[in-house]
């Protein structure tokens, strides 16, 4: 038995090596070309250029003495025994924090791998780190790369890359997209156990932004009951924020709270949690004032409070929060709330739609928020209604029912795309 455990151990070890020679390959080729040297002058005296170039294309098996004359060379100090353990215990390590919500794990590996540069599974490691973070250039980037090393991927981390891949998806207002990546791993042989709660909260997100309500639903019990059963209250707090989130687009009443949830919440998802709350209706004042100054949510929260106040003739609340909008910093990428509570108090109606079509519209569709596009598309088609433009209302109207079939890819009642003519009249 000893002699049988002996051999076991020695061939997940030569597993182990022969794994980090396929990965190196793409990282051996991004040094070469960081320091603008050729496969010629980096093969001299060690190899011949077919060798470099078959290494870098990861179809030859690498010698570990040429591979480490060819580290030194580049000037990268390595040692491979450290290297291929540490890389799986920093891949490991990132992926049961991902699964278990502690952001603060993935941010600590990230750190610790931030220096290593020719490594799969510590790619993996920064990928994951990014999609917690919602860094959009970056997760495209990382997944553009990790796709041109599938061959290089053993079964386990090629179905990781599959679920952060989803993830990041997701990050970058794909969600139709991820839901097909997701659906396609769930039938895969990659598909496991381990990874299936968070698969079904993935999903509950993808199929809530994509408006389709009933398979959230299911997703959701799905993943509550396996969160629940592993006794993982933070995901499960999130998955809350998250029904909370669906119920408030569909005009549900929004579940009412103890607050006990945001014991457990992280910073963004509190931000979340406070915002469908304002939303909603419930204490608008004291919710939005409880989203951080620095939080992505901030504009939207305020735009809420600043509606309310005017609906509610609360003139002196609605100033104030007009002016902290005006004053909140916006980043490049996000809807400039200011400008839209400008154009809807200036009591002009054209001047309102036309920045609702050139602006909030595109916005919605860029960031797949249906529950923004039907808001934009309702105050669109309410104007030109009223100005007695019934063909124009009734195409933005096709344009977005459109939009939402497309990305929920359900196509339940078919729409035409174009109005006749002759059924103008008969539209009011």
């Amino acid at each position: 038995m000893i002699s049988r455990f002996r051999k076991d151990a020695a061939r997940r070890r030569a597993e182990k090596i022969r794994y980090f020679f396929r990965a190196v390959g793409m990282h051996i080729r991004k040094r070469r070309k960081a320091l603008k040297m050729t496969q010629e002058s980096l093969s001299k005296g060690i190899c011949s250029n077919t060798y470099i170039s078959k290494m870098e294309t990861n179809s030859i098996a690498v010698n570990e003495d040429s591979l480490m004359l060819v580290m030194e060379r580049m000037e990268l100090s390595y040692s491979l025994e450290m290297n291929v353990d540490e890389q799986l215990n920093h891949f490991d390590r990132a992926l049961e924090a991902y699964l278990a919500g502690d952001y603060e794990g993935v941010e600590k590996v990230g750190y610790e791998v931030r220096n290593v540069t020719f490594a799969i599974l510590t790619d993996l490691c920064r990928l994951v780190r990014d999609v917690v973070r919602g860094a959009k250039k970056e997760i495209l980037a990382a997944t553009d790369n990790l796709s041109r090393c599938l061959d290089s991927m053993d079964h386990h981390a090629f179905g990781v890359f599959m679920f952060y891949a989803a993830a990041g998806l997701l990050a970058v207002d794909r969600p139709g997209d991820a839901i097909d990546l997701l659906e396609e791993f769930e039938t895969s042989e990659y598909a496991c156990a381990k990874l299936d709660p968070m698969i079904q909260y993935l999903k509950a997100v993808g199929y809530g932004r994509t408006g389709r309500y009933g398979r959230a639903y299911d997703a959701l019990r799905v993943s509550e009951a396996a969160f629940l059963n592993r006794k993982n209250y933070r995901r499960l707090a999130e998955l809350a924020v998250i029904r909370m989130e669906i119920d408030q687009v569909q005009g549900h009443p929004v579940t009412a709270d103890d607050g006990s949830l945001l014991d457990v919440l992280d910073p963004a998802f509190r931000d979340r949690y406070h915002l469908v709350r304002a939303k909603a209706g419930i204490d608008v004042k004291t919710e939005t004032g409880l989203i951080r100054e620095t939080s992505r949510h901030r504009g939207e929260g305020l735009f809420a409070l600043a509606c309310h106040c005017r609906k509610n003739g609360d003139e002196a609340g609605f100033r104030i929060a007009a002016d902290a909008l005006a004053a909140l910093e916006k980043s490049a990428d996000a809807l400039d709330y200011a400008i839209w509570l400008e154009r809807l108090g200036a009591g002009d109606e054209v001047v309102h739609k036309e920045y609702l079509i050139a602006e909030v519209l595109p916005y919605a569709e860029q960031t797949c928020d249906l529950a923004l596009l039907n808001r934009a598309t309702d105050l669109v088609t309410a104007i030109l209604v009223r100005r007695k433009r019934y063909k124009d209302a009734l195409q933005y109207a096709i344009k977005a029912r459109r939009f939402v079939r497309t990305v929920s890819k359900a196509f339940v009642h078919e729409m035409p795309d174009e109005l006749p003519e002759d059924d103008e009249s008969k539209i009011e």
